[in-house]
């Protein structure tokens, strides 16, 4: 009975951290899929691309290992719970981790969503008769 609480926040923090890693494969399918359809149909990404979306995925990984770490309950010898790990609402460095946690991946998506985008307008507009830029401008007004 004594561990009610820490059990509780255990359970809290499992659901908080399937969450989290949700967000973070969509980030991460986002950005595999607007860098493989780029060189599929044969567009060329210059190396900054790869190094920003590097950087972006590399930060997005420290945020959600720092996250799981303060998520982390501890144990004892004998397997009994001790700590059922920090309270992720909390305020302070977990609740910064979480707001750039999700406004990187937000925007992640909204960049490699408007690339791929990009990209499939060009390729439609190159094929028929249609203005580039016209097909452009439609592209970004769907956001």
């Amino acid at each position: 009975m004594a561990n009610q609480g820490a059990k509780k926040r255990v359970e809290e923090n499992a659901k908080r951290m399937r969450t989290l890693r949700i967000v973070f494969i969509v980030g991460l399918c986002a950005l595999l899929l607007a860098r493989v359809l780029l060189l599929v149909r044969g567009k060329s990404t210059s190396a900054w691309l790869w190094v920003g979306s590097l950087l972006s995925l590399a930060t997005n990984w420290f945020m959600y290992s720092s996250i799981a770490g303060f998520a982390a309950p501890s144990y004892g010898a004998d397997g009994e719970l001790i700590d059922g790990g920090s309270d992720l609402s909390m305020g302070g460095m977990c609740s910064y981790y979480h707001d750039i946690l999700y406004v990187s991946v937000f925007v992640q998506v909204r960049l490699h969503v408007l690339c791929v985008c990009v990209c499939v307008c060009m390729c439609v507009c190159t094929t028929t008769t249609s203005c580039t830029s016209r097909c452009l401008c439609r592209c970004v007004y769907m956001f």
